[in-house]
């Protein structure tokens, strides 16, 4: 079995692996699926995200919940953003978990106020914004990024 420490975490077959041991442990007859790397938590490296403040948009669902459930594991403080009201409180709830605080505000970011008051809750609930992960989206004009005002 390969098994080796880096600064960014432990590496094994069960626990992720650089391109050096994925070839071998192919060789060894070890199934591609159990090729993956271990968490922080799991390999008791200090979270990446420790005591940063981040804001996720679109965070009731899909990308934006897998980000902030991620975000939160890794120990940001989470305001998830978004127009689902249910689907965010339980993103939050669900974040929380990780021991970090995690907080919803329901947010049109369409809505220039909205975003406004979304930022000054991170800064007053947290003390401040580390983190600005844009994942909701708003349709418009498509085009060469000059021409769009």
């Amino acid at each position: 079995m390969v098994d080796t420490d880096t600064p960014r975490g432990s590496w094994s077959f069960d626990g992720g692996a650089p391109r050096a041991f994925v070839a071998e442990a192919l060789q060894q007859g070890v199934p591609p699926a159990k090729l993956r790397r271990r968490s922080s938590r799991e390999s008791g490296v200090e979270q990446l995200l420790k005591g940063k403040v981040a804001i996720i948009t679109g965070g009731a669902s899909g990308m934006g919940k897998a980000a902030s459930i991620l975000f939160a594991r890794e120990g940001a403080n989470v305001v998830v953003a978004d127009l689902n009201v249910k689907g965010g409180e339980d993103v939050a709830a669900e974040a929380a978990k990780s021991g970090n605080a995690c907080v919803f505000h329901r947010t049109d970011v369409s809505d220039e106020a909205q975003v406004k008051a979304l930022v000054a809750r991170a800064v007053s609930e947290f003390g401040g914004l580390d983190i600005m992960f844009n994942n909701a989206g708003i349709g418009g004009a498509v085009g060469p990024l000059e021409e769009i005002s």
